[in-house]
């Protein structure tokens, strides 16, 4: 580990080599009994090189180690995309081509669930890449600005996938890939934000369903705000709720069914908060991400 003092020792040679005496030194010439010692940069430089430098070539080895592991996690990424793409999403079924789904409509595809899934897919890419970039030796900064490039790329290659699949490259899912992979980063940056606010998917597994990842019909995207995370209510019995806001469609997959949008708000238990004094760490951060289905009291709006 290298010491902050240790830099303090090249200071003479950077102003001009201006001789130091220690105060012990001082002292006794003061009482006639010994010269002024100075301070010789060049004995000293010398002396710290071979540590300095080691310590140095391997902070560099070690940086190289990683920038090697974040390409590879890009490219293992990209490859399981394709190839799910291939079995799942019909890629290589049609020559590419474009299409505009429109936002959150009544007529569009999904009601905009699946573009709040792409908002979600892009900001869990984000935080979840930054936080083992961090674990394999990135600065907390890079890590995070890494982890939503990934993003970025992984997503963008999920959309021109699709591009050969009957669903077409969308603008407007690529527009949500990007809000995603921002604020991932944007979370990934700042402890302080990471403690009030979670964006998740609240999902009710469903044995008949092929595809969880477009399982529409049985999933609900929401942003909880956490009060604990404020400084005002972090000591009150406020700090173990959060307030809740999302969205979801039913009957989209269903041509019998009618097709329904819900916003909601609602209340919930912070349960990460609760988890995390029980000492379930890993539990704790699952649930920054996933809401478990009948744990929010909700007040719902059919638009």
């Amino acid at each position: 580990m290298r010491r902050w003092w240790s830099g303090l020792l090249l200071l003479p040679a950077l102003a001009g080599a201006v001789p130091l005496p220690s105060p012990v030194s001082l002292m006794l010439a003061q009482k006639g009994m010994v010269a002024p010692a100075t301070f010789d940069p060049a004995s000293a430089t010398t002396a710290a090189s071979p540590a300095a430098e080691a310590l140095a070539e391997g902070s560099q080895a070690r940086l190289e180690r990683a920038e090697l592991k974040v390409l590879r996690s890009r490219q293992w990424a990209a490859g399981v995309i394709l190839a799910w793409g291939l079995l799942q999403w019909d890629y290589g079924s049609r020559p590419i081509h474009f299409r505009s789904e429109g936002w959150f409509g009544q007529s569009t595809p999904e009601g905009g669930a699946d573009k709040l899934g792409h908002l979600y897919t892009g900001y869990l890419l984000a935080r979840g890449m930054a936080s083992l970039y961090r674990d394999w030796g990135l600065a907390a900064d890079r890590a995070a600005r890494e982890a939503a490039l990934t993003s970025v790329l992984v997503t963008t290659v999920m959309e021109v996938g699709d591009g050969f699949s009957p669903y077409g490259i969308s603008g407007e899912d690529l527009l949500m890939n990007l809000a995603g992979a921002w604020a991932g980063e944007a979370l990934a940056r700042s402890p302080a934000w990471r403690e009030r606010l979670d964006l998740r998917v609240e999902y009710r597994f469903n044995a008949d369903t092929s595809d969880f990842t477009t399982d529409y019909e049985h999933a609900r995207h929401l942003v909880a705000l956490k009060l604990g995370g404020f400084d005002a209510l972090r000591d009150t019995p406020l700090r173990w709720l959060e307030v809740q806001g999302g969205y979801y469609t039913r009957g989209y997959s269903d041509p019998r069914a009618p097709d329904r949008r819900t916003a909601y708000a609602g209340v919930g238990l912070n349960l990460p908060l609760l988890l995390r004094r029980a000492r379930q760490e890993r539990t704790a951060t699952f649930l920054q991400f996933y809401q478990p289905p009948g744990t929010t009291l909700r007040l719902e709006d059919r638009l």
